[in-house]
């Protein structure tokens, strides 16, 4: 039996095709035959049938549709005469905890030998004619569009996927060719392909260079003239600088003809059938990247070769990853560009006209640029990269200086990897007990292979045994890598499923290391891990790997204890050689009674090298009489595996106000803590924290990791909690855990008040006594604390929920509002506001209900989802109302207002303005009345009654003049700009806008700068100037590059469109 998903989906027996049941039926078997052998959701199953369209009874039609297929596999598999002699079978489906499984023979799958075929194509091992034999067998098995009668969101991006897959092994096979001699399949076989992707630069170079080789010297210069009217007509641009450049070394014969070799074998890209219906793939370009001219130069006697260069490695590359993950594709030169190529039997999507937004207070902020690290070089074979034009991540921690002993298992990592399969990316798995030295294993293995993965390193603590914190969340934990790789928050996907389907499409095609550290189970890691060969995954886990054996084909190593040699040459490492070997029975003694656990034996060694003085037979005496420890180093019936003890030789030379300090340190939330949040913590000066965390840092049970931060192993902080459940009453564990959030909540609306001082405030309940708080007195301060203390303030919110604090958490939240949306993090904005509300309506709070209802309608706001927005802020206006809060109202009527703009309904737009500007006056607040008058006027002008949309706008620049808003003031100006340029007043419009500018400048307001200067152009445009409008929007798509926001595609279309 096969299973075919390139073209029509079918199964086949006997080499007939049978019949598989409605498109349902064969959408869910597809569904699970593009994961293979991966496991697949119940909800995910939902999502590629549906969408975001699925009807309420999906699950129990899904059910329905698996039990249909299961029976069908059933069937063919007896009547093919396919069960195995040991009773086994080659396909059936399967449930697993993570989801239905196709269990199938990968073979028997044409995408799955695809993809392995794709993988081996890879390999640094083979000959150039093995290499091409097996890109033109893998090539050979597309028989057309890849689920050919199936339709649907998810359908569309697996085919776009493997479109692109596809032609990047095709450039691979065609490169290879040509360095073999073999003109004619190239020539034979790139001329249908091109038909169907036109704008494809290196398909053109490369089938130019193999004209140019078999003679055809004049179809060769034919070729660049087709390609140059192409790209004139479609983008309006010329070929790119290294096309041009072959082009002229054709005409000038300064590009040298080698010698062909043997008749190539049949060309792998056949025409595809005719499909039975119109087969589409989501609209995608590639902006035609350039190739710089192979040099050829032959040997005498000898076929030529053409060596792909570097420029050509990253067009590749760049064609393979942005494609497939919906992003701008760069050329080598890093001109960036929109993604619509498409297939010739689809007509090209439209030009969407630009939306307008006003420059008011609903604007995007501020995103963070990414800028990738250098590496060192590869020491193998591996493309290299001139100018790359994607992050190259470098997160490895440090490695642990005097590293030693764990030889043999250095050596079994090596083989792993050596015997990883080829199919797909390779995973490790080292599991082994607490402080066996997993992560320093890992860590030092990925740092000594790291060369081997020239595109980066992405590293996360899963934190799955986090005895005082939950583990990190798969969807944390891959927004985290997309923002390495360089995606800009406001591109960042909803779900997990898009964010992991896009971060396996930006490593297709890289060699990264991943290093997953601390999982607690298999469901955390699947979403991390990378779909294609080339990369690796070391995961590090105190459990048995055995899911990721079964389902992921994941290697596992589990690591032991330490032998008694390794363990003393730890030690002599640590403390010196001479005194290991003056004291050898004491050694034997601590040796045993560490039991070879790495954890036990650094703390003693830490120990004897900061007290010289004491003997070792003294450190064998208290490992004897010290009982107790932590549970998770317990050995079973072994005396001496006891680690409590190890820790508690440190904390018993505390002080007790340090010791106290330490305890409370296991209750904080967050990964560090800086000295005045330790001491509103203990509730002591900060002089004095100071002073404890110094010696805390002594005694190795904290880490001054940065200048005045401090942080704490895992271990140390559940020592730590242990401790302080002990010794500490449940009142005065409450009341530090208070003090530290009034710490965070009073120091962070501090900066939030500095960052926007014309924000209104709200009533905060007076810190404790004896809270200490930062000392701020600038906005770039106040952003400084805010990014270094982020991590703190969102384990914060985290805490004052569970903890019964609702209201420290929906303030906090509300207090980093404007943080939020200056840095883009509308994703974390959305995590916190529902904390903060779940934990409001636990209490009955409605004021916090309130105003985190309106903090997820901002949040959703900024993430386009309109209507998400608008119930939150209906439910946040209801509440507000129930309060009589007038200025609650205003604001929500005012945001309200704005998702109604966004609908096109401007009328319902103009009525909340209207409500919210009365209710501001009411309350006195004349910021918020300036914010109504603007949008007012915006709203006017956007229904064409652009003489009131002036008289609303000089109102409000009045009211924000008198308030010294600058920032109001340049939002006034624009809002003027647009309503002149309607007006046909471009002088006037052009002064206004060029006021805003200046404005805009002054406070660094990247994002509606841009936006003004898109305003400008259209004045500009419209005055017939379109070169000044050219040049304008090109300013502006500079700036909107700059911030990784996804407004410059659409400005980017506009620049490349043709002219009327």
């Amino acid at each position: 039996m096969e299973l075919r998903l390139f073209g029509e989906v079918q199964l086949r027996a006997a080499g007939r095709p049978l019949e598989v049941g409605t498109p349902r039926q064969r959408a869910v078997l597809a569904a699970l035959a593009v994961d293979a052998p991966r496991p697949v959701s119940v909800d995910a199953l939902v999502h590629r049938l549906w969408g975001e369209a699925a009807p309420a009874e999906a699950r129990n039609v899904v059910y329905s549709h698996l039990s249909r297929v299961r029976r069908l596999l059933a069937t063919v598999v007896h009547s093919d005469g396919a069960v195995h002699s040991d009773g086994t079978v080659p396909a059936r489906i399967t449930r697993r905890p993570a989801g239905y499984v196709l269990d199938i023979e990968p073979d028997r799958v044409d995408l799955c030998r695809f993809r392995r075929l794709a993988g081996h194509g890879q390999a640094a091992t083979l000959t150039d004619d093995e290499r091409a034999g097996v890109l033109r067998e893998a090539l050979g098995l597309w028989r057309g569009a890849p689920l050919e009668g199936l339709s649907g969101e998810w359908v569309e991006q697996v085919r776009a996927s493997l479109s692109q897959q596809r032609l990047e092994l095709t450039i691979r096979w065609a490169a290879t060719e040509l360095r073999l001699g073999r003109f004619g399949a190239v020539t034979a076989a790139l001329p249908e392909l091109i038909d169907e992707y036109p704008l494809v630069e290196p398909l053109e170079s490369l089938l130019m260079r193999a004209l140019h080789a078999d003679g055809r010297q004049a179809e060769a210069i034919d070729r660049y003239a087709a390609v140059r009217r192409r790209l004139a007509d479609e983008l309006g641009t010329d070929p790119g600088e290294d096309l041009r450049e072959l082009h002229q070394a054709l005409l000038r014969g300064q590009l040298p003809r080698p010698r062909p070799a043997e008749p190539a074998p049949a060309a792998p890209v056949a025409a595809p059938r005719a499909p039975s219906r119109p087969t589409t793939i989501k609209p995608a370009t590639i902006k035609p990247a350039t190739i710089k001219p192979a040099a050829i130069e032959p040997t005498a006697g000898e076929p030529a070769t053409i060596e792909p260069t570097a420029d050509e490695a990253t067009a590749i590359e760049l064609a393979a990853i942005e494609l497939a993950a919906g992003e701008p594709v760069r050329s080598t030169t890093g001109e960036a560009a929109p993604i619509h190529q498409a297939p010739t039997h689809q007509a090209p999507a439209q030009q969407a006209p630009t939306h307008q937004t006003p420059n008011n207070q609903t604007r995007n902020h501020d995103a963070p640029t990414h800028r990738a690290p250098t590496h060192p070089a590869p020491t193998h074979p591996m493309p290299t990269h001139d100018a790359p034009t994607h992050p190259m991540p470098a997160q490895l921690p440090p490695e642990l200086a005097g590293f030693t002993g764990r030889g043999a298992e250095l050596r079994r990592l090596d083989d792993l990897l050596a015997d990883a399969s080829t199919g797909g990316a390779a995973i490790l798995a080292i599991d082994g007990t607490t402080g066996i030295g997993k992560t320093v294993l890992a860590v030092h293995w990925a740092h000594r292979i790291a060369a081997r993965f020239p595109d980066g390193q992405l590293y996360v603590n899963l934190r799955g045994f986090d005895p005082t914190a939950t583990p990190v969340a798969p969807s944390e934990a891959v927004r985290g890598f997309l923002d390495a790789l360089g995606v800009p928050p406001q591109r960042m996907p909803l779900d997990l499923e898009t964010q992991a389907g896009r971060y396996r499409s930006l490593l297709s095609g890289r060699r990264v290391l991943v290093l997953l550290d601390n999982a607690r189970d298999a469901e955390q890691v699947r979403p991390l891990l990378p779909g294609a060969p080339g990369c690796l995954v070391v995961v590090t886990t105190r459990q048995q790997p055995t899911g990721l054996v079964i389902a992921e084909g994941a290697r596992p190593l589990t690591l032991g204890l330490m032998s008694p040699a390794e363990a003393r040459e730890l030690l002599a490492r640590r403390i010196g050689a001479d005194r290991v070997a003056a004291e050898p029975v004491s050694v034997d003694e601590i040796v045993a009674s560490c039991a070879g656990l790495p954890l036990a034996l650094a703390i003693v060694a830490a120990r004897a090298a900061v007290h010289p003085q004491f003997s070792l037979a003294a450190l064998a005496g208290e490992l004897r009489q010290a009982r107790g420890g932590l549970d998770a180093f317990a050995g079973e019936g072994d005396r001496a595996t006891d680690a409590r003890a190890a820790f508690s030789w440190s904390y018993r030379q505390l002080r007790p106000g340090t010791a106290r300090l330490f305890r409370l340190m296991g209750l904080h939330p967050g990964p560090d803590i800086a000295a005045r949040a330790a001491a509103s913590l203990a509730g002591t000066s900060p002089g004095q924290a100071r002073r404890d965390l110094a010696e805390l840092a002594a005694a190795h049970l904290v880490a001054e990791h940065v200048p005045g931060r401090y942080a704490r192993h895992d271990l140390l902080r559940a020592y730590a909690s242990e401790l302080a459940a002990t010794h500490d009453p449940q009142p005065d564990r409450q009341a530090a855990l208070r003090r530290i959030l009034d710490c965070y909540l009073h120091t962070a609306h501090r900066a939030a008040a500095l960052l926007n001082q014309h924000r209104h405030p709200i009533a905060l309940t007076a810190a404790a006594p004896s809270v200490s708080l930062d000392e701020l007195t600038s906005a770039r301060q106040a952003s400084a604390w805010l990014e270094t203390e982020y991590a703190n303030l969102l384990a914060g919110i985290r805490l004052a929920a569970t903890a019964g604090l609702s209201t420290h958490a929906w303030q906090l939240a509300w207090t980093l509002t404007t943080f939020f949306d200056r840095r883009g993090r509308w994703h974390d904005w959305v995590a916190a506001q529902r904390t903060a509300l779940d934990a409001v309506r636990g209490h009955c709070d409605v004021l916090g209900q309130a105003h985190a209802h309106r903090g997820l309608a901002l949040a959703y706001f900024r993430l386009g989802r309109h209507d998400d927005a608008r119930d939150h802020d209906e439910q946040a206006l209801a509440l507000f109302g129930d309060l009589d809060d007038q200025v609650g109202r205003a604001h929500t009527h005012l945001h309200l207002a704005w998702v109604h703009e966004r609908y096109g309904d401007h009328q319902r737009a103009l009525e909340h303005a209207r409500q919210s500007l009365a209710l501001h006056r009411t309350t006195g607040d004349r910021p918020g009345q300036a914010n109504a008058l603007n949008a007012l006027g915006w709203f006017h002008t956007r229904r064409g009654d652009h003489q009131s949309a002036l008289a609303y706008c000089q109102q409000a620049l009045e009211l924000f003049r008198s308030l010294d808003n600058r920032i109001g003031q340049a939002a006034t100006w624009d809002s003027l700009g647009l309503a002149r340029h309607h007006l046909g007043q471009h002088a006037q419009s052009d002064t206004c806008y060029q006021r805003a500018l200046e404005l805009f400048r002054e406070a660094a307001d990247r994002y509606n700068e841009a936006r003004t200067l898109i305003n400008l152009g259209e004045s500009y445009q419209a005055a017939n100037s379109p070169e000044a409008a050219d040049q304008t929007w090109r300013q502006a798509l500079d700036i909107l590059e700059q911030l990784g926001h996804p407004d410059a595609a659409e400005l980017r279309d506009r620049l490349h469109a043709p002219a009327p």
